[in-house]
C-alpha cells in the first residue's frame, strides 16, 4: 500500500491509503466521462453529416432520377 501525505481533500485524516481497487474506482469515473465526450462529439459530427453531406447528396441524386426519368420519357424511338 501507498501512503499519502494528509491534503485538504482529507483534512481529518493524518494519512490517506491508496489501494489499487480506490485507483480502479477512480479510472472508471474517467473512463465513463471520455466516453461520453466521445459521444456527444460523434452525435454532433453525425448529425452534421448527415445534415450537409447525405441529405443533400441523396436530394442531387433523386433530381438526376427525375431528369433521367423525364428525358427518356420525350424522346420517340428512332427507326431504322
Amino acid at each position: 500500500m501507498n501512503t499519502v501525505a494528509p491534503s485538504a481533500a482529507y483534512p481529518s485524516e493524518s494519512r490517506c491509503v491508496v489501494t489499487r481497487s480506490h485507483l480502479l474506482h477512480h479510472a472508471r469515473k474517467v473512463v465513463v466521462m471520455v466516453d461520453n465526450e466521445i459521444l456527444i462529439i460523434g452525435a454532433f459530427l453525425g448529425s452534421g453529416m448527415l445534415a450537409y453531406v447525405i441529405i443533400p447528396g441523396l436530394l442531387v441524386m433523386w433530381d438526376r432520377v427525375l431528369d433521367h426519368m423525364e428525358h427518356s420519357g420525350m424522346e420517340e424511338p428512332k427507326k431504322q
